[in-house]
């Protein structure tokens, strides 16, 4: 049963590694508009919540997953900046940052990471708002 686990995580942090490769390969050919507010977001908050997830489970396999996922967010990121594909970036897009920092300053005043875990859950899905509002905005 082990070696079914070890395997269902590794092939999970493959497909998620392949994942944002595919979604880089469409940020460079223009078919994608990257939000810079929710990828600021994501790469942080796929950190803390990789971080985070690995101290509550204390399984590093299942974890392996988060771990590829923040590090491949952190690269497209960076990626996407580089080549300078990011939308333009709103005034008010700023709080999900803050709401990414209040997961942190959760995390490290009450020692959760069971609370900074689901501060980052609630941050993720509001973050995808800019996301949604810029696609709904492009059928208009």
């Amino acid at each position: 049963m082990q070696e079914l686990t070890i395997a269902l995580g590794v092939t999970a942090a493959l497909l998620h590694g392949v994942a944002y490769v595919l979604y880089n390969v469409q940020a460079k050919l223009g078919h994608s508009s990257p939000n810079a507010a929710s990828w600021s977001v994501w790469a942080f908050l796929a950190t803390l919540n990789a971080l985070s997830y690995r101290e509550m489970s204390g399984d590093i396999v299942v974890t392996l997953q988060f771990f590829t996922g923040s590090v491949a967010c952190i690269l497209t990121f960076l990626y996407v900046f580089t080549i300078a594909k990011f939308s333009r970036l709103k005034p008010k897009e700023w709080d999900l940052f803050a709401l990414g920092l209040l997961a942190t300053l959760a995390w490290w005043k009450f020692r959760s990471a069971t609370g900074a875990n689901l501060i980052v859950l609630a941050a993720a899905f509001i973050s995808f708002i800019p996301t949604f509002v810029r696609f709904d905005d492009s059928f208009s």
